[in-house]
């Protein structure tokens, strides 16, 4: 390891006494991120602006509407996006049913886990 200079530790002492400790609740970035408007933000303006594509003049808010559900009637899995986005997406069980449900049990003691494992290797209490 090469030891430092004497100009070196000089300048490191100097630049080492500017650092101060931010204080409790104090942030090291006072004005935050920079705000990015983001693509969205772009595509909300051009929404109610004349579609270029569309021969019937509408905007793009009418044009992306009439078009999304024409491809929602054509295809299963853009009829389930269109559904999930109206809708939202329908909630699914995780595992189990009638004959085999999946129980859950909060066990906090370290002698509760102890007799959960024996039960569970089929040992008897």
């Amino acid at each position: 390891m090469s030891e430092f200079t004497e100009k070196q530790r000089k300048n490191r002492e100097i630049s080492n006494a500017n650092l101060k400790p931010f204080q409790p609740g104090q942030s090291g970035n006072p004005k935050g991120r920079p705000k990015d408007p983001g693509i969205t933000a772009g595509q909300l303006k051009k929404l109610d602006e004349v579609c270029p594509f569309d021969a019937k003049g509408r905007t793009w808010r009418k044009y992306l509407e009439e078009r999304g559900l024409l491809q929602a009637s054509q295809s299963p899995k853009a009829m389930g996006d269109f559904k999930d986005r109206i809708e939202g997406p329908i909630t699914q069980r995780i595992g189990g049913d009638v004959e085999n449900p999946i129980y859950y049990i909060n066990v906090p003691s370290e002698q509760g886990k102890k007799d959960i494992e024996r039960v569970m290797k089929g040992e008897r209490t």
